[in-house]
Formats: C-alpha cells, sequence, structure tokens
C-alpha cells in the first residue's frame, strides 16, 4: 500500500519534468560528414521547442575529437542559411572567393582547394563538394518551423 501511495505522489513530479526530444527529419551529407537533425524538445505545460543541428567533425583534426554545430532555433535563421547557401552554391563555378558570416554560421566559397562549400562554426570548420551542397540545400528547403 505504501508502495502505492509513494508511486501516485510523486508520478505527476515525474512526468512534469521530463523532456521529450523528437526527430523531426534526420539527413547525412558525406564527404565533410555533416549530421543534421531537426528536431523537437517536449515538455510538459511548456511550450514545444524546435531546432535544427547540423554536426560535422573539424577538417583539421584527424586524431582528436573537435566537433562543430550549426543550431538554427527559427524559420529567419533557416531561410537566411538557405539563401546564403543557395548563393555560395552559385559562386561554385564562378572561382570567386565569396563568404557568408552569421551569428550561427558562416559560409564560404574559394577558400581552399576545389569546388567546395566550406561550412564554419568559428575556427571549426567542414567542407561539401557541389553535388552534396545541392542534397543539403534541397534537405533545408523541407524543413518548416511552426513558428
Amino acid at each position: 500500500m505504501k508502495n502505492i501511495l509513494f508511486f501516485l505522489f510523486f508520478l505527476p513530479l515525474i512526468v512534469s519534468g521530463q523532456k521529450i526530444d523528437s526527430t523531426i527529419s534526420k539527413a547525412k551529407f558525406e564527404f565533410g560528414k555533416l549530421d543534421c537533425n531537426f528536431g523537437k524538445i517536449s515538455e510538459a505545460g511548456k511550450s514545444d521547442y524546435y531546432y535544427l543541428s547540423c554536426t560535422f567533425q573539424n577538417m583539421e583534426y584527424k586524431s582528436i575529437t573537435d566537433i562543430g554545430d550549426v543550431y538554427i532555433t527559427n524559420q529567419k535563421d533557416l531561410d537566411s542559411l538557405i539563401s546564403d547557401l543557395s548563393k555560395a552554391i552559385g559562386y561554385l563555378d564562378a572561382k570567386q572567393k565569396v563568404r557568408f558570416d552569421r551569428k550561427n554560421y558562416s559560409l564560404s566559397v574559394g577558400d581552399m582547394v576545389g569546388k567546395n562549400v566550406f561550412i564554419y562554426d568559428g575556427d571549426k570548420y567542414t567542407c561539401l563538394i557541389k553535388a552534396n551542397a545541392q542534397k543539403f540545400l534541397a534537405w533545408l528547403r523541407t524543413i518548416k518551423f511552426p513558428y
């Protein structure tokens, strides 16, 4: 009987404080190994929190783990990333140096060898070849923040 009363008393406390992180959409883009997740965090009694997180291993290091993250929490910042990435892809064949610096990420073209779009989180970076940058862009266009 004590166990039942204990369980009935503490169950609402356990459930009300629980956060549930669920994936809405997920994608991986090779070469730069960009792993992206569009997700939602739900907590009882609070509004849902949506986010887009794209993580990558800093290409500067091979023997240590140094993770970069492009983290976006609203449609305006996502639209900016889509616009910047679209422009960057357009510059790949132009052999011009272009850089887009934002608070959550930086994109550049023409920084190093090859036709790649470089994605930065501070001094951490990865790159995507044109085909994967186009796939990344297409996937980003499927994401919609509900607020």
